[in-house]
């Protein structure tokens, strides 16, 4: 194909050709923008990548009671805590297990199995495992700062409510929610009460701190 010598037309189509590529680039500018939505990350937003929140499951710092049953030691209840980390504990007769992340039914499931087809020390073993008093910690500018009683269904804003609320210092907008497995995600309480799927649920062992704001004339 004979190229054209005309300046002219030339010019026009260099024009043509950088309004073109301007068009198609803008095209991707609004999808990559976005509203702000009132969660912020802090180390990782993460309630969408934690499938093991639900309030069912073992979780570090849960406190729980060990029951053997069906065998012929009579072995006393353990009150135990399940760790950080794996979650490993060590029960009767040196048995270790993971409790972290699993539900109680198939827990008991695995610690019978352990006694009984593992380890061959008893012929039997029933084995039950209860949850104890279950709280979430918050801190920072409430008016009753502590460890409050969970309840299914528990939120971060009705988790500060049952702290007495925030005193008139609390920085609304960034308050920490720390989930026991150390994710922290940034919430901005005032839109979460605005917008109920912003108020995050919290679970046992969640800690919810809410700073104080700045005393300048921004009060940030």
């Amino acid at each position: 194909m004979k190229l054209s010598t005309n300046p002219t037309l030339n010019s026009k189509a260099a024009v043509f050709s950088l309004i073109l590529v301007f068009f198609l680039a803008g095209c991707d500018w609004g999808k990559s923008s976005s509203g702000d939505s009132g969660i912020r990350p802090g180390v990782d937003a993460g309630t969408t990548n934690e499938p093991n929140l639900g309030a069912d499951v073992l979780r570090p710092g849960d406190r729980i009671r060990v029951v053997y049953n069906d065998i012929p030691d009579r072995v006393e209840p353990a009150e135990l805590q399940v760790p950080e980390g794996d979650g490993t504990l060590t029960l009767y007769l040196g048995v270790k297990a993971n409790f972290a992340g699993k539900k109680v039914p198939q827990l008991e499931r695995e610690i019978e199995s352990i006694y009984v087809e593992e380890k061959k020390l008893f012929r039997r073993i029933t084995i039950n495992i209860e949850r104890l008093g279950q709280t979430v910690s918050v801190g920072g500018e409430v008016r009753e700062a502590g460890n409050v009683p969970w309840v299914a269904g528990m939120t971060v804003t009705s988790a500060i409510n049952a702290a007495k609320g925030m005193t008139d210092y609390a920085a609304k907008w960034r308050v920490l929610l720390t989930r026991s497995t150390k994710v922290v995600t940034t919430v901005d309480v005032i839109k979460a009460q605005e917008n109920p799927k912003l108020d995050l649920k919290v679970y046992p062992g969640d800690k919810i701190e809410v700073p104080r704001r700045g005393l300048g004339a921004f009060g940030i």
